[in-house]
Parts: C-alpha cells; structure tokens; sequence
C-alpha cells in the first residue's frame, strides 16, 4: 500500500498564505484551501488494497478548507467502519453542523479505530458559507487516519467502467471505447393539448436535448443533472429512438426553478444490458435568461440599455398561437439592498433608478425567439441632491408570475442573476444657480446676472418648455420703483397663486391693495406640485413635479421675494425673466435670450418686455387661466420597487409605480401648515351682477360652505403705454451712496454667517450694490432686511441639497447641515425661539417670521364672504371662511348665537369657544356648534340665526367682531349692517312655517349636500370622457378698497443699531359695526414709508 502524501489544490480566491492553527485574519468564506478530486473521501466507498493509494491526513497542512467532491462535501456525523472513506482509521465530526447565523462553531472530531469508536479527538472549527461548509483541519496525529467527506457514490477512474459507472466493480475490459462530445439544447416539442374535449391541437412545451453524432451499433444511456442534482436517466435507448431521452418539463418543473444549469451524460453500450462504457459528459448549458454584464454606469437623467439573452425558448398552450404566447418578466430591485424611500429636504423621494415605462415594469421574451438581445432602458433617477465623484449602487432583478401562455410550468417564478447599476450625480451642474427676484425689484439670473427693471404688468419668470410648468409675476408701481404683487404658478391643468394687489398701474404710486392677500389653488392633478407653508414666516415653498422649487415670502403687503431653483430637468429647456438655463453652469452669455428667440440681447428692457404678459389669454391672474400644453411624446417612467416578503407573488409582494413624466418623484405627502382645499373647477360659482364687483366662489364640490370672495386684478391702460416713462429713483432723506455703501455692508456682514459663504456662494459684497439701490428708491433702509431674508434664502437651497452635510456629523451628534441652518434664522429668532433647519420654531406666546410677535395679538383684518349672510337654501351655513391675518399653527373661535326676530334680536345662551381649522396664515373656518340647536319656544317669530364671531391667537385676547346671518332667503331679506331681517310677501311658506323654514331647510340642505357631490362626480366624469378636461373661470373678489399716504417727511439717515427695528406705522382707527371688518387707517405724514406702506388699506363696508 501507499500513502497519498500530496497536499490539496489551493483555492484561486486566497490571496494569503496559511495562518497557524488554522486561523486567518480574513474571512474564511472567501479564503481558503480546496480539498477536489478525492471522491474516495465518501462513506460508500470502501478501500482496495490491491489497487488504492490510502489518503492519510498525518501530512495535512493546518487550514481552512472547502471540499469539492461530486460525492458530497459535508463531514459525517456518526462512526464509519474502518477501512472505508479511502483510509483505514476514518476521521469523523462526533457533534452537529453549523447553521448560517451560527457563525465559526467548534467541534469535536473523533478517529474511529480497531478498537474505539473514538480513539483519537480533537478540536476543529466549522464555518457554515451558505452554499458550502468550511473546515479548519487540523492534522492527524495517526497514521492512514482521514478525514471523511460525504456519502455518495465514487465513479470509476478514467478508462474504467461498471454497471453503474461507480465503485465497486469496476473494470477496464469489454464495454466500447469509443468516444463521443454529447452537447445540451433547448428547443420546443409538442405538448399534450391543453384542453382535448375544445381542441386536439398539441401545445408546446420546452424541452432540452442532448445532442451527440451517432456511433453505429451502439445503444445509449443519457443522465440528466440540474444544478449538479441527478434528475432522471433513460437506458438501452437505440439512436433512433434518442429523442425519447430529451428532459421534459415533467422530469423538472416544481422542483427546479430557471434560472438553472443543465448537464446531459452519456454512456454507450455494445447492447442492451451489456457492460456501459465511461460516461461522457456535456458542458453546462445556462438555462434562463442572463445579463450581457453584471454591472453598468448611468448619469441621473440619461439612459443606457439593459441588455439580455434567453436561452430557453417560451411554451405555448396551443401550437397555432406562438405569436400570442409572450412571457412577461418583472424588474425589480431586491429586498436585500437599502433601497432609500425617504423624501429628502428638497421633497424629492430618494431612489436610485427609473424605467421607461415599458409594460408597467416588465419586460416580454417572445415564443418565438431567435436569441436577438432582448434590451430595455434604465435612466438615472434624479434626487435632487449634490453628491459630488460619489457614485449610488442599486441593484435589479428579473423575476416572474405564473405564465399564463407556458402552462408547463417551465417559465414559472425564473429569477436571474441581479445586476448591478452605479448611478453618477448631475446635480452638480446645478449647484449655486438659483434665480431670484427681490425687493424694488432687483433680477439674479440662475447663472447669476444681475439686472434692474422696474417694469410693471405680469411678467413670465420662469417656463419650462418641454414640461408645462410656468411661474408668472404680477408688478406695480410703487413710490420710484416697482414692488411686486402676485405669484402664480402653474403646472399642466393644476394652478397656485397668491395676489395682493387690487389693480396695477405705472402712474398711480401706491395703488390699492387687497384687505389680505388672496390665496388660491385649483390642483386638476394631486401630483402636480407639492404647497408647503410656513405660517410664521409668509413664505410659500411650491415643488414641482419635475424638482423646481419656487419659493416666495409675503411680506406685510408685498411679496420681498420669489426664488426659482432650478433642477437637472430644467437644463436646456427653462427660459423667462430667470434667463435661459443652459447646460453649462456659470455660462452667463446665453442668459437674456428674448421670448421666442434663440439669440440673445444686451439691451435689458427688450429682454423684459418680451416676457411681458401682454392679454388675458396667456394670463394667469385672469378669471379664465389658460391650460400649459406639452409635448405629448415625452416618455415617461416607472420605479421599478422593491421585492417584498416570501409569500405570495409579485403583485402582492413588490410596489410598482409608473406613469411618472420624469425620471423623480416628488414627496406628496409632505406634511404642511397649508390646508386650503383644493378645487378643480368653478362650476359651482354664483355670478352678481355685472355692476358689483364682488365674485363668489364655492371651493368645494361637497362642502357648500367653503366659500371665498376676492375681485378680479385690474390692470390699468397706461400699463401697455410704452411712452409713460420710467422714474429714475434719486437721493433723498440725507442719504448719499457713500453712506449706503457702508451701512450697507456693515449691516449684510455682521448678520450674515461667514462660515455660510463659501458653502453656498453667497457672499455679503454681492448684495451691496442692490441693497444701496433699494436706499436710493426708498429712501430709507427698510429693505435691507428683505435682502438679507433673500440671502438666507439662498443658502437654505443651496445648504438642503448638499448630501454631504447631511452625513457628516458634529461632536453633540448633530449633522453638519443642522448646525449650518441653525444659523440662517433671522434676529436669532429674537430669543423668543430657536432655529431649526433654517426657521424658527417660536416659543408658546410668540409668532413671526423671528419670533418678535406676540400671539396675545388679536388677529387683524377679519372678515367673512358674502357680507356675511349665509342663505340656508344655497348653503348648509354649518360653517364660515373667516379672513384676516393670523399666527398659525392654533387659531381659536369664540361664537355668540342669537335669534334675529321680528323687532329685536334675542341671545340664546353663552358662547361657545373652539379650534379654528387652518386653512392659511390668511383664512381659517370657524365651526358652529348649535347650528342645529332647538328653536325658541317663546311665540315670537324667528326670522333668522345669527352669530357673533371673533377669533384669537392665544385663546384669551380676542378681537374685533364679525356678525354673520343665517336665513332663509325666499321668505327674508337680511343685512348685517344693523343686523335686522325682513319678511318677504312672496314667501313660499306660511307664517308658522316660516319660523321653522330655517331649522326645515337646514335638514334638506344636509340630505342635499350627500345627493349633490355624487351627482356632480358622475357628470365630472361623462365629461371628462367627453372632453378629456375642463378648465374652469377663476374669479376674484376683495372686501373693501386701499388709499396710500404718499407724503413723508424728509429724515436724516438712521443709525445702524436702529436698522433691526420694527418700523410700525401709528395707526388711527375708526371702528365701525359691521360684519365685515370694518376700519379706516391714516399713515402719519410724519412717518417714514416702508415697504408695507405701500398697500396700506382703508376698508369701508359699502
């Protein structure tokens, strides 16, 4: 006998030579030796000592190994014979095997002798790799002593033979030599039909072949093996007959799955049951559908292509319909990756990948199939965050259903190798381009070119032309400049705007404003853009769909600014007063490109005047906006989502999302202080008369109640006169621009954190020249602080996107984006509050901006639509819109009820105090909670209900009071003015009846108001099959009317400690009852004028 002294084949993935003791500083999973091609190792084999080399591990080298044996790689648990594994003293494991999540186990293996069971023991280590055990072998202190390793059969050496090609019996002599290269296809083969009573038809199944030249007078034995698992054989088969040895989807399905490897083998024979020659084995033969490569590169808004082959062709349910029998695949991004679906500062969703939106996520291989590539496209999905040289991986997968069309089974629940995608950021190009409109007002294109221009009339700032979204803003005279007054935005069918000023004019200096501003949005489409509000400051941040964030500040009675931040989907294809956004970042020649022109101009008053909204039918102040148009053929996407848990199928376990119009996601459901419901139409609004200005508006399809007034923009004829000219601004007030350069940029610097500066590239020097501007304009320095609000502004966009802040943390364990936007508050949010990623979060009693004002405050301007009578046959009067400007988050209502009779009015108890509903900084609703209580018992005749409101920002300090009148209005005629009622003669209803007509039509009103929406929806919907859409007339009324102070007395410039201030006008007021707020206010001729002088109101109730 020999010893087989040779040492096992090393491992081709150890970089690193063998630790002592077995032990590595690298995973051993990945590191390791190989004991391969020593089958012998297996428990069915028995030793020959006339022919066999004794393995004897006495020689081992100490180490980590994995085995490889077609015989089984896993040490046996139980004592082996002697003389049996190829040794004499066989080595076995006297414990278990590890699982997975056991880690590196120690165990005890014993060697079995003449004598014991376990003679000899010791310690060895196991690591459980999934798919493979390793073991760290230590050598054997006896001599013919071997580790053993699994338990199946051992094939005969080359040149040898036996009835079953294995030990023992095997021999050298009287079966055919001759030699054969046998080969696996895939092909398709008549089936059985799959409904024989219907059709004979046959219907087509998969089947591999194992192909080989014939060699004559031979009989053949095939063997079948998936995934290295014997599956079935066929034996003594003449070559005429080989095909009956094809495996079929019988001998497989429900037991393997493709994507799989499949291996035919095969033995000749001289004759039946003769001695079988060696086997002859095929390649492997990939089974399924593979990658072309396992990893690919996308740049966030470009594509590349996917591309797959199928190796295995589709079945089909009837042989006649192959050009039906299409396979779907689903792609899909496995569980086990962290696939992000937060929403990020900006309210982008956060994923990595999008697909065109080809079959809602899937992907069809054809029955009839040729092995062309089968190819789709992967773009990079936008996330609108600057991640620098840093590349996102994400992984896809194709899986799939149950065919319906291969009812073999074959095609069912295929899973392929996963794919990697590395996802390169484009969002650096738009790092510091923000577009921004400010103060009197002053113009910074996204690539930062500064202009003036003071024109007045509506403006286009920003339109996307490839995508219909569009941003307008309203301009009117305003002392020597022009102050804006209005913003809408639109997107496709869905519009937002907030307008202030009553009409617009180039002559008028200070024209009349709205009491409060008008807050409307009309969203056709829930996914159009994303509204948020931030009610202590004024300003609105509005999300486009395809990640352009407009944001604007009201400030007062003017808007400070608007801010257009522009995203990757902008580039090449936005343009307005914000200039062209090229592909280039910082490239500024392109930038003053004229409405409809491809070339530019210097001149900037051409380049102005050609974005000016010159007529209604492109106005989006109008009653009738118009609806944005767009390219019908832009392609849209689908996140192909995440696999979810084991049970069911794909569409109980994954999320698929589609029909987006670009490869992003806006968050929809952003929390937000703006609840103002939307509306899609006004079909519901009742028209007055053409002499009263007044327009009313129901919001809501199912809430009668949600009513709002406003009055149409009146834009004045010397608004389109080119010949009135421009004023030039002049010194005034002692002012000099020396000393506007110095206060100036002592001001912006000492407010302004320098840390911010080179971060964001907003520099205090940069502003200077538009901060002395707005001295020289206004002759004061009420717009500086406008300005710094613009800077900090800027740096809280620029600040949000950087994704490296907000992974990057400080020593108290806050990120570095937390720390920097705890800076951007201004006044330090007065010591009333602390700064929170950019905004102040007040303390209880104080609101504003900076925390400065206290909500013991009564809330200003209140008043309620429709002059305040509420006539129970249009309406179900549960509720009321009140207008005013409040301190959100909690306004509270306090409602005295009465009864309105014949002479007098008569109170029914204690009022009632509640929680407003928010619906913006400028209208809450009030509830009323006896609106159905029981009606006076007395005989006197009650014409109509009425209640007493005032509301408060604290819950104690209440203001003015508002009255509000429920009435029949075919039996009454009711004004608020002395809050009395008259009967009608040509009232319906009889004397008695008319005492409860109120309580009676209530009742319908509540029946009607459920009968109504669904009848209003079924119309909605015949329409919209009709028409595809309906834009509906937005009209607009205000309560009351402005007169401005333009006097002022010339004062000498302030000092810079003064500049932090609230310059707050000294109010005289004469109140009047009403229902509507009534008050006159006159601006001293001794003050100085601000910016919100400018719209100052005097409301007079006609």
């Amino acid at each position: 006998m020999q010893f087989n002294n040779s040492k096992p084949e090393r491992a081709q993935t150890r970089h690193m030579s063998p630790m002592p003791s077995g032990s590595s500083s690298e995973c051993p999973c990945t590191n390791y030796d190989k004991i391969e091609n020593q089958e012998k190792r297996s428990a069915s084999y028995s030793l020959n000592f006339d022919t066999d080399t004794v393995i004897s591990d006495d020689v081992l080298l100490e180490t980590w190994y994995r085995i490889i044996s077609r015989s089984g790689t896993d040490i046996p648990n139980e004592p082996p014979d002697t003389f049996r594994f190829g040794t004499w003293y066989p080595i076995w494991l006297n414990g278990s095997l590890p699982s997975v999540d056991d880690g590196v186990v120690t165990r005890r293996v014993c060697t079995r002798t003449f004598n014991d069971f376990c003679e000899d023991s010791w310690n060895i280590d196991i690591k459980n790799c999934t798919d493979y055990n390793v073991y760290n072998l230590k050598t054997s202190e006896r001599a013919k002593s071997a580790y053993c390793f699994g338990t199946g059969g051992v094939q005969c050496p080359d040149g040898w033979s036996s009835i079953n090609g294995y030990h023992p019996d095997c021999s050298n002599t009287g079966f055919p030599t001759e030699a054969i290269i046998p080969r696996v296809e895939s092909t398709l083969d008549s089936g059985d039909p799959v409904n024989p009573s219907v059709s004979s038809i046959p219907s087509l199944v998969v089947v591999f072949q194992c192909k080989f030249d014939e060699v004559s007078n031979y009989v053949y034995d095939v063997f079948w093996y998936i995934n290295e698992h014997y599956v079935t054989e066929h034996n003594n088969i003449l070559y005429s007959n080989i095909r009956n040895t094809d495996l079929r989807p019988e001998d497989w399905v429900g037991k393997h799955y493709m994507n799989m490897i499949v291996r035919c083998s095969v033995r000749l024979r001289n004759e039946a049951e003769s001695l079988p020659g060696p086997y002859f084995e095929s390649d492997w033969f990939k089974a399924g559908i593979y990658p072309d490569q396992f990893q690919y590169q996308v740049l966030e808004s470009e594509s590349t292509i996917i591309s797959y082959t199928a190796t295995v062709p589709v079945g089909c349910f009837r042989a006649d319909q192959v050009s039906h029998c299409n396979h779907l695949l689903y792609v899909t991004q496995p569980k086990y990756q962290n696939v992000p679906t937060t929403c990020s500062s900006s309210n982008i969703l956060q994923q990595d990948i999008a697909f065109n939106s080809f079959q809602f996520c899937g992907l069809t291989v054809p029955s009839q199939y040729g092995g062309q590539s089968i190819q789709f496209n992967v773009t990079g999905y936008i996330d609108g965050q600057y991640s620098g040289n840093r590349k996102r991986s994400t992984k896809i997968r194709l899986t799939s259903l149950i065919s319906t069309v291969d009812l073999s089974g074959a095609w069912d629940n295929i899973t392929s190798p996963d794919i990697e995608i590395l996802v390169s950021d484009a969002d650096e190009k738009m790092k510091n381009r923000l577009c921004k409109v400010f103060n009197d007002p002053h113009f910074w294109t996204a690539d930062r070119t500064r202009y003036d221009y003071y024109g007045v009339g509506e403006y286009i700032l920003y339109k996307n032309t490839k995508y219909p979204y569009q941003v307008n803003a309203l301009f009117t005279k305003c002392g020597t400049a022009s102050c804006n007054c209005g913003v809408a935005i639109q997107a496709g069918q869905s519009l937002f705007v907030v307008r202030i000023c009553k009409n617009i004019s180039k002559k008028v200096k200070y024209v009349r404003g709205l009491s409060t501003p008008f807050v409307d949005k009309r969203i056709c489409d829930d996914k159009s853009m994303i509204i948020e509000e931030n009610a202590a400051s004024g300003v609105y941040d509005v999300t486009l769909s395809i990640g352009t964030t407009v944001s604007f500040r009201v400030s007062g009675d003017y808007i400070s600014y608007i801010t257009v931040k522009p995203s990757v989907l902008d580039l090449g294809s936005a343009e307005g007063l914000c200039g062209y956004i090229s592909n280039e970042n910082g490239k500024t020649d392109d930038d003053l490109r004229k409405r409809n022109e491809t070339v530019t101009t210097t001149i900037i008053e051409d380049f102005a005047k050609s974005w000016e909204v010159t007529g209604t039918s492109e106005s989006l102040f109008a009653e009738n906006p118009p609806v944005l148009s767009y390219q019908n053929s832009l392609q849209s996407y689908c996140t192909c989502a995440n696999e979810g848990g084991p049970q069911g199928g794909i569409t109980d376990n994954n999320f698929l999302h589609c029909n987006l119009s670009q490869p992003m996601e806006a968050c929809y459901d952003v929390q937000t202080d703006f609840s103002l419901d939307t509306r899609c139409s006004d079909g519901n609004r009742n028209k007055r008369s053409a002499g009263d200005p007044l327009q009313r508006v129901i919001r809501s399809t199912d809430d009668t109640d949600d009513v709002i007034e406003f009055t149409p923009l009146t834009i004045s004829e010397d608004v389109f006169d080119d010949l009135v000219p421009l004023e030039v601004p002049k010194w005034s007030n002692g002012w000099t621009y020396e000393l506007a350069v110095s206060s100036c940029g002592e001001y912006l610097t000492e407010r302004f954190p320098p840390d911010l500066s080179d971060i964001t590239g907003e520099y205090p020097d940069d502003y200077i020249e538009t901060c002395v501007d707005d001295i020289k304009a206004a002759g004061d320095t009420s717009f500086m602080s406008t300005t710094l609000a613009t800077m900090l502004t800027s740096a809280k966009s620029e600040l949000e996107r950087n994704q490296t802040l907000k992974e990057e943390t400080t020593e108290d364990g806050k990120t570095v984006l937390e720390k920097l936007t705890s800076l951007l508050c201004l006044n330090n949010c007065s010591s009333n509050g602390n700064c929170i990623n950019g905004a102040c979060v007040c303390n209880t009693m104080f609101g504003g901006e900076d925390c400065s004002r206290s909500r013991t405050t009564a809330p200003t301007n209140i008043s309620v639509p429709e002059l305040g009578l509420c006539q129970s046959r249009a309406r179900s009067c549960r509720k009321t819109n009140i207008m005013g400007h409040f301190m959100p988050p909690d306004v509270w209502c306090n409602i005295q009820h009465f009864e309105i009779l014949e002479n007098n009015r008569s109170y029914t108890g204690p009022p009632t105090i509640s929680k407003a509903v928010i619906k913006h900084s400028y209208m809450v609703s009030c509830e009323f909670a006896n609106a159905r209580r029981k009606r006076s018992t007395s005989d006197a005749t009650v014409f109509a209900d009425g209640y007493e409101i005032s509301v408060s920002n604290d819950g104690s300090n209440y203001g003015e009071v508002v009255t509000l009148i429920v009435f029949d209005e075919e039996c009454y005629s009711c004004n608020t003015v002395n809050v009395t009622c008259t009967a009608i003669e040509t009232c319906p209803l009889t004397r008695t009846e008319q005492t409860e007509s109120g309580k009676v039509q209530n009742e319908e009103n509540d029946n009607n108001n459920i009968v109504l929406p669904v009848s209003i929806i079924a119309g909605l919907i015949v329409l919209a099959a009709l028409i595809g859409f309906i834009v509906y007339q937005i009209k607009h009324k205000d309560i009351g009317h402005r007169q401005i102070n333009t006097s002022a007395k010339e004062k000498q410039p302030p000092k810079l400690n003064e500049l932090d201030r609230i310059q707050t006008p000294v109010h005289r007021l004469t109140k009047e009852y009403s229902s509507a707020s009534s008050f006159s206010v006159e601006i001293s001729s001794a003050e100085r004028r601000t910016p919100d002088h400018l719209f100052r109101v005097e409301n007079k109730y006609n």
